[in-house]
């Protein structure tokens, strides 16, 4: 468990990733105050997805923001997505519910009306 001290700490952290501990992913997630341990705490769980190739024309908070929600709860954007510095692909953390089969791919349709995986 980490106490950042301030929250822009926090989110810089949680959207950097992903970090590894001897091979093994770091996982971050923010506790509400005052939480209680429960079993569905530990299945869902942050990830960062990955979505090659990605359309500039699409490169929005809202269009990203739609397309994480199809893969779990959308949390944040790394900091190369937000100022479009790295456009080989765009990198959104989502929150998943590890117990369940993980989203691979998802069709969406471009503002030409083209779709694509």
């Amino acid at each position: 468990m980490f106490r950042f001290a301030q929250d822009e700490d926090k989110r810089r952290s949680i959207a950097g990733g992903p970090y590894f501990v001897y091979g093994r992913p770091l996982l971050f997630k923010t506790m509400p105050d005052c939480f209680k341990f429960k079993e569905d705490d530990i299945s869902l769980t942050p990830v960062s997805a990955t979505l090659p190739s990605f359309p500039l024309e699409c490169w929005h908070s809202n269009a990203l923001g739609k397309i994480g929600s199809r893969l779990g709860t959308p949390i944040d954007m790394d900091s190369l997505t937000m100022k479009m510095e790295r456009v080989s692909y765009a990198r959104i953390l989502v929150e998943v519910d590890a117990s369940m089969l993980l989203v691979n791919q998802v069709d969406i349709i471009l503002p030409n009306g083209v779709m694509r995986k």
